[in-house]
This record gives structure tokens, sequence and C-alpha cells, in this order.
């Protein structure tokens, strides 16, 4: 699952958002990691293949001007373009995102469609790579190279502004156009005083403090005076995240109703995931995984989507309240790469 963080405030967001996403690699780390920021409407922005210490010795990222801005990391990606931010052909709009696009066949062609438009009408991406396979996760152009998701998403929005949408309404087409679960955040040279984010199903929490607001994938991020305050962004509903206030505008995602998480719900999850950490040591993508597998059942009704991520999220986050959800860094010898292991105490 992928981290996000943004900050709007009246301090200089860089060292504000390495901290955010550090704090959330304390259940899940990062094999690509970016900023953006916005200064003097400018979009300034860095990002690696690698956690956040790789960002901090590659770049020059912690210096980075401006108060406002979002940072992401994500667990998996060796292809730089494929990493966040993702950055429209102008550089004056940057986005990031968290959750799956696998599309059946019928709406991958009219995605293609959509992006060969974009190509004619002057945008160009970036992340455009030969696969030895089609993917059902990725755009493709007519020229059989595949796109990510999010650099389709960015220029989509641009091209709708450009045209004339709003800077809510491009953002929720975009989000209709080329995502299922999701959640968008995105900032714009043309608005930079201020974040958009929008959430169809997964996790996105924020908290408010003296003329400052911050946004996380998880409350593990916020500033520990300020956890216990946070809440869950509304559903489906672009959010306008400005400083020291967050706006629900009423351009909402159309889509399917999403499951909400009831005391019920919680109750269940909480029971499931306590056992599965006092079975075994257990990674966040295992996490994850028996999420996935398992967590469908517990809402008494089906829906095509439901929160089963925040779900988690808010499991661990209760857990480690209680003291008793602990996590360590090491190196897997496979591949030398960092995994974050978690277990409970059991004298808890």
């Amino acid at each position: 699952m992928c981290n996000i963080a943004g900050y709007a405030g009246q301090r200089r967001a860089a060292p504000i958002l390495i901290e955010m996403l550090k704090r959330q690699e304390f259940y899940d780390g990062g094999m690509s990691t970016g900023i953006a920021t916005i200064h003097e409407e400018k979009i300034h922005w860095r990002k690696v293949v690698g956690d956040v210490e790789t960002l901090l010795r590659e770049t020059d990222a912690m210096d980075l001007p401006g108060t406002v801005g979002i940072i992401h990391s994500r667990p998996g990606g060796d292809h730089l373009h494929f990493g966040h931010p993702h950055i429209s052909t102008s550089e004056r709009v940057a986005s990031v995102h968290n959750g799956g696009s696998c599309v059946p066949t019928d709406e991958r062609v009219r995605r293609r469609a959509i992006c060969d438009g974009l190509v004619e009408r002057g945008h160009r991406f970036l992340s455009a790579v030969k696969l030895s396979q089609e993917s059902g996760s990725y755009p493709t152009l007519s020229s059989g190279e595949t796109v990510a998701v999010g650099e389709a998403f960015v220029n989509f929005f641009e091209d709708r502004v450009n045209a004339g949408l709003s800077h809510e309404a491009a953002m929720s087409l975009a989000s209709e156009t080329f995502y299922m679960d999701l959640v968008s955040v995105l900032i714009t040279a043309d608005a930079p005083d201020r974040i958009y984010a929008q959430r169809v199903s997964t996790p996105m929490n924020y908290a408010i403090g003296e003329g400052e607001t911050y946004i996380a994938t998880s409350r593990f991020a916020f500033p520990d005076a300020l956890q216990e305050k946070s809440m869950s962004l509304p559903l489906a509903n672009v959010c306008i995240i400005e400083r020291g206030q967050v706006t629900v505008t009423d351009v909402c995602h159309q889509g399917e109703k999403v499951a909400e998480i009831t005391p019920k719900v919680f109750a269940e999850a909480y029971r499931q995931i306590e056992a599965l950490l006092m079975e075994k040591e257990t990674t966040y993508p295992e996490v994850e995984v028996y999420i996935t597998k398992n967590f469908a059942d517990i809402w008494p009704e089906k829906h095509s989507q439901t929160q089963r991520a925040q779900l988690g999220y808010e499991v661990l986050y209760q857990l480690y309240r209680e003291g008793r959800l602990h996590s360590e860094t090491r190196w897997v010898p496979t591949g030398e790469k960092q995994r974050i292991y978690m277990h409970l105490d059991k004298n808890c």
C-alpha cells in the first residue's frame, strides 16, 4: 500500500512532509519515493527509486521551497517515471495516488483512445515504456507503449482544465476515468495555497492545527498532539485542503456505493488482525493480503468496493495506541530489500 502525506500551512513544507512519510514507515516502507511543493506559483519536485533515506541522500528534497506540498512512497517499482509524484506536461500540476486500476478489455480500449488524444494535443508521457506483456493495470498508447496511470491522470486533469472545467470537476472526472478504488491528491500552480484530495475507498485522513492542515494515509504520520483529533476524509467528494481548514465540495465521484466502517465491522476486524499478529511476526504486505482475502465477508451487505485498507490501518493504529504494536526494519537477503516486520507485545 502506498504512503501519502500532504501539508498546507505557514512553515516550510518539505521537512514536515519528509518527517510525516518517515513516521508512516512504521508499518510499511517504500521502493520509490517522491515529493512536490509549490513556491512562487511553480512546482518543485524530486523523486527516486528507493525509500525516504534514498531521497534525502540523492536529492535536495529537504531544501525544496514552499509551504504547501505532497509526498508519496510506493512499495514497488524500479522505473523512476512510474514513481510519484506525476507531473503534468506543463509542469504546473503534480499528483500522487493510492489505489488500483485493473479494468476490463473494453475499458482499456476507451482509455487508450483518451491517452492517444492527449498525445495529439501535445501532452507527453515520460513513463512510456514497452512491456513484454500488456498489463490490465496501466493505460497503453496505440504505439504499444504502456504509461503510468498517475501520469495519464495528471495530464488528463490539465487537459480538462484547459478545456474549461473547474479544478474540482476535472479531478473527479480524471478519477472516474482512470481509477477504481483510490485516493488522489493534487497540487497545481494555478491554486498555490491549496491541496485537492478525493477519496473513493482507500485511506486518507486529516488533522488541523493552528493555521495548518495535514493529510496522510495513516494517523501515524501526524504530530503526536494531533493524532487523536484526526479524522478520515469523506468518501467520494473532492476536498480542498488549506491552512487550518478542509472544505468538502459538492463535486462527487460517480461510482458504486462504498461499504462503511461500522463499530461492529471494526470490532470483527480488530479480532482478526489481533489473532494474526499474535500468531506470528508479519509484514504489512502480508497483513494487506490477509485483509483482501478475509475482510470482504465482514460487511453485512455486498458492495463493489469496501474500505478494507482504511479498516486495516485503523486497527493497527488502535493496537499501536494500546502500546501493543511494535515494528522492526530488517534487510531481506533476496534482492537486498528492506522489510518492516510487525508483532504484538503478548504481555500487555
